[in-house]
Order: structure tokens, then C-alpha cells, then sequence
């Protein structure tokens, strides 16, 4: 009986030294599994969000009087430029968004292109073609900083809102507004306010056959997948 005691003493000995052995050695090879699990999942997660595609992630914030109309401008509207520098805005890089009638953009950039820019012969001029946008038509232009020569810190978010007739017609019935990057409102108005001229209408008022919208920058959207 001593001995089938001692053998039984030995077992469990044994037992017990190596269930302490798998929780010393062994856990650290559970975190570490853990820790790889966490990672692929984080992986999958930035993969799935397609952090690739930097217009996936809005800097914006709207500016709760114009949200009915520009809310979520970035997953609803046509996105016509990539980030294109800008001296005419601060020198600054934008961004450029229609919520309709892109087609009337694109066609007047072309136009633009075939009139003033493919056309050396001064002597041979072209007439133009360029559209105008229909009432309900908004444009918005993102604003950023321009860092060692690429978008940096965003700025602000510009705003060009085609009211009825009669709302400004020497400015093309363009409501005009500016927030910051966190939706406060530092502009709005038409041509007929002189801080809306000074800051927007002196320079969009040479656009004027085009129905004051600059169209001197396009690109296709092309898919991240």
C-alpha cells in the first residue's frame, strides 16, 4: 500500500510539474498568438476601410446650415479633380465635388483644353462651347495646406450653390460659402457682398462664359479595389 501510495505520489508530482510547465512556458506563446490574432485582425479591419483611397476618410467637418444639402458630399456627389495645387486658392491643394451635371464640367474643361490650351494659332481663334449648370447644381472645393508639395493640414471647405433666377444675376445666381475644417461658417453671401467679391467673386467673375466655375482641372475617379 506504501508503494501504490508512493507511485500514486510520484504521478501526481509529475502531474503537477507539468501543468506548471504549460502555464509558465506556454503563455507566453498564448500572447504571442494573441498578439499575432489582434494584429491580422487590425489588418483586416484597415483593409476592409481601404485606407488606400485617402477620399475614404473626410477631414470636414458641414456646416449644420448647408448639411440638407452637402451631407455626406463625399460618398453622394461626383468627385471631378484629384488633389490639384492652386495658386488662385491660397496656394493651397484642392479637391473639387459636383452634386450633378459633372458631365457639364468635364465637357467645359475639355473645351477649355481645345480652345486655350491646344490652340497655338493666335491668328485661327476658337470659339468655345463651354454649358451652363442648371439651378440646384453645388459645388464644393476642399482646401489643404500645401506641405513639402503635397496636401497637408485640411483647411477649409468652399461652397458654390446655384440658386433660382433672380437670386444674383450679375453673379450667375451663386450663393457663395466658406467654413473651416471643424464646420464653423467664415463666409457667405453673393457678389453683391464685398468680403464674398474680395474673397471668391473678383477671381470666379473672370469665369464668367463659364458660368463662374473654374473648370481648368479634371480627372477620372478611378477605383482602389
Amino acid at each position: 500500500m506504501r508503494v501504490s501510495y508512493g507511485v500514486r505520489g510520484v504521478r501526481l508530482g509529475l502531474w503537477v510539474r507539468l501543468i506548471v510547465v504549460c502555464v509558465v512556458f506556454l503563455r507566453p506563446v498564448v500572447s504571442v498568438a494573441d498578439e499575432m490574432s489582434d494584429s491580422a485582425a487590425a489588418i483586416k479591419a484597415s483593409s476592409s476601410l481601404n485606407v488606400r483611397e485617402p477620399f475614404l476618410v473626410n477631414p470636414f467637418v458641414v456646416p449644420e446650415k448647408y448639411a440638407a444639402v452637402v451631407k455626406e458630399y463625399r460618398v453622394k456627389y461626383a468627385r471631378v479633380t484629384g488633389f490639384e495645387f492652386s495658386g488662385l486658392h491660397w496656394n493651397m491643394f484642392v479637391a473639387i465635388y459636383v452634386n450633378k451635371e459633372s458631365n457639364i464640367y468635364r465637357s467645359n474643361y475639355f473645351e477649355y483644353i481645345r480652345a486655350f490650351i491646344e490652340n497655338d494659332d493666335d491668328e485661327d481663334e476658337i470659339e468655345p462651347d463651354f454649358k451652363y449648370f442648371s439651378e440646384g447644381t453645388v459645388f464644393l472645393k476642399e482646401n489643404f495646406a500645401s506641405k513639402e508639395g503635397k496636401p497637408g493640414q485640411p483647411v477649409f471647405l468652399s461652397g458654390m450653390i446655384k440658386r433660382a433666377p433672380g437670386y444674383d444675376p450679375k453673379g450667375g445666381d451663386w450663393e457663395y460659402f466658406q467654413s473651416d475644417s471643424s464646420g464653423k461658417l467664415l463666409l457667405v453671401g453673393s457678389s453683391k457682398d464685398p468680403e464674398v467679391v474680395r474673397q471668391c467673386g473678383e477671381c470666379h467673375s473672370n469665369m464668367e462664359d463659364r458660368d463662374f466655375i473654374f473648370s481648368t482641372y479634371y480627372s477620372e475617379k478611378v477605383s482602389y479595389e
